[in-house]
């Protein structure tokens, strides 16, 4: 078992790096110093703590799509009320009033039986939209789902890893 994981992690630190190498050369890596992988990863991490399958795909790229849209709402949502003269702290505690109530009365009770179901992705979305620039949205966008994709990579090289590793360790016992 302890060379089938070994063997998982040292794939998916292969994967990971391969990910990274392809990122460098997109937009997403030139957009912002530093560039948007960060939320990749933050994507990946809550989308493989999920199992990280097909299935879940359709699921988090609508939930992530809703996430972008609510984050898009509180960023506005903020500016209108500061360019109407309400103080900024105050405008920030309103809509962090607003939007959860609203998030999770759509996407928990509402919303539950649908692909708008990821209550997760949706916050983490919406929160990547609040720390950056409200232009680059459709970027966060892009780096979320570029997340997904290298989760759906790790789960199969570990599923084809397992089918050839675990079988024959067990044998081996």
């Amino acid at each position: 078992m302890k060379k089938y994981m070994w063997t998982w992690v040292f794939c998916i630190g292969i994967l990971v790096s391969c990910y990274g190498a392809i990122f460098a050369f997109t937009p997403l890596n030139t957009v912002v110093p530093g560039g948007y992988i960060w939320i990749s990863l933050a994507a990946l991490s809550i989308f493989f703590n999920d199992g990280a399958t097909i299935k879940l795909l359709p699921s988090y790229t609508c939930s992530t799509i809703a996430g972008l849209i609510w984050g898009f709402i509180g960023v506005t949502g903020v500016g209108f009320m500061i360019s109407s003269g309400l103080n900024p702290t105050i405008a920030t505690c309103i809509t962090l009033f607003i939007l959860p109530f609203s998030v999770l009365g759509a996407h928990v009770i509402l919303l539950e039986k649908t692909w708008f179901n990821k209550v997760t992705i949706i916050f983490v979305t919406l929160s990547i939209v609040f720390s950056q620039p409200v232009t680059n949205i459709i970027y966060v966008g892009f780096a979320t789902f570029g997340g997904f994709l290298l989760g759906l990579a790790i789960t199969a090289v570990g599923g084809i890893l397992e089918k050839r590793m675990l079988p024959a360790q067990i044998n081996e016992q």
